[in-house]
């Protein structure tokens, strides 16, 4: 599979599992594929890596395991108490730098922010 597709096949991939969590589980997380959406509009699919949990997105540069331990990274969690998404701007897997919240309806402004991140050109947060 060539870089192009396994990246597209990483969003597909996410935006069915959360598709089964909403029907199939009554996850209250349809948030999340609204925001699959957007950042498929936004082309995400064609620069980055998806990879997820139950509760996250996780938006990479790397596709394996190994490589996000090292690269940047953002989390995005949907959290439904709140009605928020909250934004983990990470240096490797785990290793959070600075920590967002916004409201669903304002996620999209937050795109540019994450793709800088993402492509080492945002250091904010960092010591």
């Amino acid at each position: 599979m060539n870089d192009l597709a396994a990246k597209q096949s990483s969003w597909i991939g996410m935006r069915q599992f959360y598709q089964e969590l909403i029907e199939k589980y009554h996850w209250q997380q349809e948030p999340m594929i609204v925001l699959l959406d957007q950042l498929r509009q936004a082309k995400f699919h064609e620069k980055f890596y998806a990879s997820g949990s139950h509760e996250a997105v996780g938006v990479s540069t790397a596709a394996e395991y190994l490589q996000r331990l090292v690269n940047n990274m953002v989390y995005i969690v949907y959290n439904p108490a709140a009605d928020r998404f909250e934004l983990h701007y990470q240096q490797g897997q785990g290793n959070t730098k600075r920590t967002e919240t916004c409201a669903p309806k304002f996620i999209a402004s937050r795109f540019e922010a994450i793709e800088s991140w993402l492509r080492g050109l945002d250091t904010s947060g960092t010591e």
